[in-house]
């Protein structure tokens, strides 16, 4: 007998059946309880749950017909279980929910009080945390920023969502660093071709070192690459010979 949580209680009762291999029949379910919900923000509760085995339950053998199940028939069922399944519009809502509670929980623990609203459209999901602690949330250069999106990245990859465009912001920080990336990329630029050598930048997310490509893509006395591996990818800046 164990206790589960989820931030749903069908999610804690799926937690609980993931962990013991088990499946809804085998069990009993008591729930303790139904959460919090909040709204993408500090306040929010997870559903908890008690899972204890169902001692009627038996495991039934698979037969067809009463004769064991055919090669042919177990590999169709495998082939159809490792066919990629197609995630649902209220998939992807719950999803992008439930990982809202889960960058509040990371502030929260970060001692920054800060609620967070969530903007969506098609593939692109952009979470926006208003807080008085505007700097430490951000950190140097974005570190901490960059940091939990890569935690949040991470999030949507393990749960078959890393086709979704994630950007989280802080007050305008995006928008300014941007403009920052490109001041830079052209100084840069003006470095490589006058000294005739590589310029090498300090280690950025892929989404940063995409403004840097953009901004010098037509430039045609420079060329750009990344070398490197993450998180320690860096763009080169080298003029063209």
């Amino acid at each position: 007998m164990s206790n589960y949580k989820g931030w749903t209680v069908s999610e804690a009762i799926e937690n609980g059946l993931t962990a013991m291999h088990k499946t809804r029949d085998d069990v009993r379910v008591t729930v303790i309880t139904t959460g919090k919900k909040g709204f993408l923000g500090i306040g929010k509760k997870q559903a908890e749950v008690k899972i204890k085995l169902d001692p009627k339950s038996k495991k039934k053998k698979r037969v067809t017909d009463g004769h064991q199940e055919t090669r042919q028939n177990i590999q169709e069922k495998q082939t159809r279980k490792d066919r990629p399944k197609k995630n649902t519009s209220d998939e992807k809502d719950m999803v992008i929910r439930q990982l809202g509670y889960y960058l509040a929980d990371i502030t929260e623990q970060m001692g920054i009080k800060a609620s967070i609203s969530v903007d969506f459209e098609s593939r692109n999901v952009v979470y926006n945390f208003n807080t008085k602690q505007e700097g430490t949330l951000i950190g140097k250069h974005g570190r901490i920023l960059n940091a939990l999106q890569v935690l949040a990245q991470n999030y949507l990859e393990q749960r078959n969502f890393a086709k979704l465009r994630l950007m989280l912001n802080v007050g305008e920080y995006r928008e300014k660093r941007q403009k920052t990336l490109e001041r830079l990329a052209q100084n840069v630029a003006r470095d490589a071709i006058e000294q005739q050598k590589a310029v090498h930048l300090d280690a950025m997310p892929s989404f940063e070192r995409k403004i840097i490509h953009a901004s010098l893509a037509h430039d045609k006395q420079v060329k750009t690459y990344s070398h490197g591996r993450e998180p320690r990818r860096y763009v080169i800046v080298e003029p063209v010979s």
